[in-house]
């Protein structure tokens, strides 16, 4: 997967999220319930919503020190060398706007992408396969530089460099073949291919650092941890602790190119998970995730509702276990256990991703069966969910080649069958479905042995293959009509950071191929749940589900909406300051 995000956020919110069931028989999944009056009951502003956009910019709205609750503080600010999902919303909304960006909300039924740091969507160059950005000419770095052409193609050739650790930022631009400045504010983008989709993700996910502050040696870039904004925000501090981000000075008078901010101070604060829970409880804290299983509990709390509301959604990701189909050791060999697809097939078969939905998102979820968004229309229900069944599992393994040794303990060729799953440090949703697995493996006498990691450790094994399996959640990025090359193709299998599982298959590269450049949305949808099919057959991945964000929001600000793809800061105006001066 392109995004590995264990216990990160996506957009504002951490998956609160985790196995043991009776037997049930394979049916397709429904859609996720998910009404949008319930989602909003709470929402005291849910009838008098302003779109902040369409309307003049008002400074008397400008104040207020927002606090965000986090688990983990960056490691880095650099524009081109950041990993997370945490960090890639970090800088998207507040200090690196990219070229485009997703509509908050569908249109027609989907997502749609509206220009950001373009003032216009792409055009294409006659007569090849280039791709034309302009920027918008009002955008400054913080300094008073302005942002041009060239920032865009220093940034290409940098993260390009092997030897600078940006393996997701290259995995990202495959496929592309060249970033060029035509001139300060046009770059021109080449693509290997010649397909619609591949100029708008490029302008969905590409990040820039100002031209003269990229250093010139690798080892430099590496290890810088500054940051240059070009965003509404700046940083005015920085420690383990705690981010705290100022709107900067000449948008507190004006709106930033992009789109209008006025909270005044935004700041991250990094405390464990604990603390968070009692900082929301007395208000010193305004907006954070909650874990599914205390969402009723939060909700009725009458000390929180003094000064919170509550809300969930779905968001585009989810929970899954990622097979690597090949040695972890001698990447050339096939995994002798999990490169046969009977086995895979066998060992998903020991996930219960109904008492999952039931108990880790306490109903808050929705097993999942491919990698599509749930709510999407590309992701296909009539593929059914691989039920909980370890006695069919374990009659699986038999017939696939392992045979029952004297122990108790299935045998593959000539020694005990197993496999290594590695899993997420302080990921509290990820320690229950490791053991749980473990334990259904152990029950037919297959070993699962269970290693828990560090986040930023779980990265680097899965990214260089180092792998047998490995437990994640993975975030849909960026979400419309998400390109799966990059995940599966045959192409990619042996690149770093690309394609996990090292799965091989000519029919998925023709699918993946045909989700890119059918020329219609409705032709590249048929392709994309033809892939969802295909891999369900294939199970490079045991996806396991997806869950809902549970959020606790201030009443102090106003102005909050339950967009489909979560809730935006941008939105946000102190309560004060908006009813002082209420919208005409």
């Amino acid at each position: 997967m392109r995004a590995i995000v264990p216990g990160a956020s996506t957009f504002i919110c951490l998956a609160a999220l985790a196995l043991l069931s009776a037997c049930s028989p394979d049916a397709p999944t429904a859609k996720p319930q998910q009404a949008p009056a319930a989602h909003d009951a709470a929402n005291p502003d849910r009838d008098r919503f302003v779109e902040l956009r369409l309307r003049a910019f008002e400074p008397a709205w400008v104040g207020g020190h927002l606090v965000i609750g986090r688990t983990r503080a960056p490691t880095t600010l650099c524009n081109l060398t950041w990993s997370s999902e945490e960090d890639r919303a970090l800088h998207k909304f507040f200090l690196v706007p990219f070229l485009l960006q997703e509509t908050a909300d569908r249109v027609d039924g989907a997502l749609g992408v509206e220009p950001c740091a373009a003032e216009s969507l792409p055009v294409r160059v006659e007569g090849g396969r280039g791709w034309r950005f302009t920027l918008r000419a009002d955008l400054t770095w913080e300094g008073g530089e302005p942002l041009t052409a060239r920032d865009y193609e220093k940034s290409f050739e940098t993260i390009r460099n092997p030897e600078v650790r940006a393996d997701t930022r290259r995995a990202q631009l495959d496929g592309v073949t060249d970033v060029r400045a035509v001139n300060e504010r046009v770059l021109e983008v080449q693509f290997s291919e010649d397909t619609a989709l591949a100029p708008l993700h490029f302008g969905l996910q590409f990040t820039v650092m100002p031209a003269a502050e990229i250093p010139a040696d690798a080892a430099a870039l590496n290890t810088l941890r500054q940051h240059s904004s070009m965003g509404p925000y700046r940083v005015a501090e920085w420690t383990t602790e705690k981010l705290v981000l100022e709107l900067r000075q000449e948008y507190r008078t004006r709106a930033h190119p992009t789109g209008p901010q006025y909270v005044e101070r935004v700041e991250f604060r990094y405390l464990p998970e604990e603390a968070r829970r009692l900082a929301l409880m007395r208000g010193t804290i305004d907006i954070d995730t909650v874990r599914a299983e205390h969402f009723e509990q939060f909700s009725a709390a009458a000390e929180l509702q003094q000064h919170h509301w509550l809300t969930f959604y779905f968001l585009p990701n989810q929970a899954m276990v990622l097979w690597n189909l090949r040695d972890a050791t001698a990447h050339e060999k096939a995994h002798p256990i999990l490169g046969k697809v009977e086995m895979r097939r066998a060992l998903s078969r020991l996930f219960a991703r109904e008492h999952l939905v039931r108990t880790i998102c306490a109903g808050k979820g929705q097993p999942v069966s491919g990698p599509m968004w749930v709510t999407d229309s590309d992701y296909d229900h009539s593929v059914p969910v691989v039920a909980f069944d370890p006695q069919r599992a374990r009659s699986e393994l038999l017939a696939a080649g392992c045979r029952e040794g004297r122990d108790g303990w299935l045998e593959f060729e000539g020694r005990r069958a197993g496999l290594t799953l590695i899993y997420p440090q302080g990921a509290a949703w990820a320690e229950a479905p490791a053991m749980d697995f473990a334990e259904a493996a152990r029950g037919i006498g297959f070993e699962v042995r269970l290693r828990k990691i560090a986040f930023g450790t779980l990265v680097e094994e899965v990214q260089a293959k180092r792998h047998e399996a490995a437990l994640f959640l993975n975030s849909l990025r960026p979400p419309v009509e998400y390109d799966f090359t990059a995940d599966f193709h045959s192409r990619v299998a042996d690149t770093p950071a690309a394609n996990l599982s090292g799965l091989v298959d000519a029919e998925v590269d023709k699918l993946l191929e045909r989700a890119r450049s059918a020329p219609t949305r409705s032709e590249r949808g048929l392709a994309r749940r033809g892939l969802h099919r295909r891999l369900a057959e294939l199970e490079p991945c045991a996806f396991l589900y997806t869950s809902a964000s549970c959020v606790a929001v201030p009443r102090r600000f106003a102005n909050v909406k339950v967009h489909d793809l979560g809730i935006w800061y941008r939105d946000f105006v102190l309560r004060t300051l908006f009813e002082k001066s209420p919208p005409r």
